[in-house]
């Protein structure tokens, strides 16, 4: 809590002549999202998942209408296998993407953007390590909230689909897929 203080004040501090090139978006998704399923195929069945995720994400522009953009992440998953068990896993998520804005003012701008992310997960009650890779699209609307300096904070919220995704958890491969509809999505432009 005291790191993300910390982030808001340091943007908030950032010079005016920054003019809008640079954006950190606050993505709680489990806790802003209105729906999020994602749906692991394995050959011994199907995991659901229930997660907790809070992204944050740097963006640079890098043309009028193209910002490029890292992505860093953690996460706690609820998951339940084809039998009815529960597990408890971490997962820390990094990645890197594009965003296409259809307009000029990123403040009030619809956008796409497309990812890709790789994620770690261990599960507690197995004590067990997969890695999954994945595409991600998405596309949302910035709306502004206001300005405090030389920031402007956004509401940004946005569907998320993931396209493509395997998981290895070291002794087979699976198809990964799922959706988001983020609602407590916050863009902070500097």
């Amino acid at each position: 809590m005291k790191n993300l203080i910390a982030a808001l004040v340091l943007v908030g501090s950032v010079s005016a002549f920054a003019q809008d090139k640079n954006m950190v978006s606050f993505d709680l998704g489990g806790i802003g999202a209105l729906y999020s399923s994602t749906t692991v195929e394995k050959a011994a069945g199907d995991e659901d998942t229930t997660t907790m995720n809070i992204l944050v994400n740097y963006a640079w522009k890098v043309h009028s209408n193209v910002q490029v953009k890292a992505i860093l992440g953690y996460a706690t998953e609820e998951v339940e296998d084809q039998t009815g068990t529960t597990s408890d896993a971490t997962m820390m998520t990094y990645g890197v993407g594009a965003i296409w804005n259809f307009d000029t003012d990123f403040k009030k701008s619809l956008y796409v953007g497309a990812s890709y992310v790789i994620q770690n997960i261990e599960e507690d009650v197995a004590a067990t390590e997969e890695d999954s890779t994945a595409i991600v699209l998405e596309v949302g609307k910035r709306m502004s909230l206001g300005s405090i300096g030389a920031a402007n904070f956004n509401w940004s919220p946005s569907f998320a689909y993931q396209v493509a995704g395997s998981v290895d958890d070291g002794t087979e491969d699976a198809d990964k897929t799922g959706w988001t509809l983020n609602i407590l999505k916050i863009d902070v432009l500097f």
